[in-house]
């Protein structure tokens, strides 16, 4: 016959215990240590139990303190051996986290070095994604230097010169096509429509 799992078996001596009354000590010597199936049974049993003894107050204002002191919830646990779910619980409960000194991870902070090269870049007329991907910070960031310096986005960015877009002018009067003139100057349909006022008659022409 297999036997259950340890940690099942150990549920079920708990739970056997709070029934009868017995106490802890009487349920351990009933599980023994003479293999090694009842030293696991054993094993698991204690963690339970532990799980489930008050805590007294002085234990959780050790707690509260290193928690406050920076420790992570984790570590916490590492270093009392409590329960997780105790440590969220005070954590929540003092508000922890407000008094926890910051940490280096709590966000990139922009040396001024940095933040002049962003800046100088945004006023020689580079596009943030441009900034962002030589630089390696995000796109919000030199956003927020582009427009500071006046840039209003894309749409509204004069990237061809007027020259060209003259010259654009000049061969679509000459009876070219949209598509055509687009495609040999380089220029989008959608920019052209934008910059040059000259519509021809009839049909759309593109």
């Amino acid at each position: 016959m297999e036997r259950p799992n340890p940690l099942t078996e150990a549920k079920a001596l708990l739970a056997l215990a709070r029934r009868t009354g017995e106490s802890i000590d009487a349920i351990r010597t009933l599980i023994g240590t003479h293999s090694d199936y009842r030293k696991q049974v054993l094993a698991c049993f204690d963690r339970l139990s532990a799980r489930r003894r008050p805590v007294a107050e002085e234990h959780k204002a050790v707690i509260v303190r290193l928690l406050t002191q920076g420790l992570t919830q984790q570590k916490v646990r590492d270093q009392l051996d409590v329960s997780l779910s105790l440590i969220r619980q005070l954590s929540r409960r003092s508000a922890a986290a407000t008094f926890r000194p910051r940490q280096g991870r709590n966000g990139r902070r922009f040396t001024e070095t940095l933040k002049r090269t962003i800046h100088e870049a945004a006023q020689a007329g580079k596009m943030p994604m441009e900034i962002a991907r030589d630089l390696n910070v995000s796109c919000a960031t030199t956003l927020k230097y582009c427009r500071a310096v006046g840039y209003q986005g894309r749409t509204y960015r004069l990237k061809w010169s007027n020259e060209l877009i003259a010259e654009c002018e000049q061969a679509l009067r000459r009876g070219e096509q949209w598509r055509a003139v687009a495609r040999i100057s380089g220029v989008g349909i959608q920019t052209l429509l934008t910059r040059i006022s000259f519509r021809k008659k009839g049909a759309r022409g593109y």
